[in-house]
């Protein structure tokens, strides 16, 4: 999927690339949940974005890392492994400064 929020950029992507895995949806990223809902897509394994952080209302930056920060963690929490294999967890360090149980 990708979000675009220029909607005649939306537009020309659409027409422009004949993929069927593709899907353009135009509007805001910080509105990930409803538009893969709205396709019937699971959550996403990785996501790539060319967003402008920096020249955005933080509060508007926020929303959108928080939503696609959730759509990320639900991808990970939905299934421990990806690719056949199991990913490896950081064991959490003490104040010390040594692996602990994170208990």
């Amino acid at each position: 999927m990708a979000i675009e929020l220029n909607e005649g950029f939306a537009t020309r992507l659409r027409s422009s690339i004949r993929d069927s895995r593709l899907t353009v949806v135009q509007g805001s990223a910080e509105f990930i949940d409803g538009f893969l809902g709205e396709h019937g897509l699971p959550a996403p394994d990785a996501v790539i974005s060319g967003i402008p952080f920096s020249t955005m209302p933080r509060a508007v930056a926020d929303r959108i890392a928080a939503a696609v920060a959730g759509a990320l963690a639900r991808a990970v929490a939905s299934s421990p492994t990806r690719c056949g294999r199991t990913w490896p967890t950081t064991p959490r360090r003490t104040s010390a400064g040594r692996a602990g149980s994170g208990s």
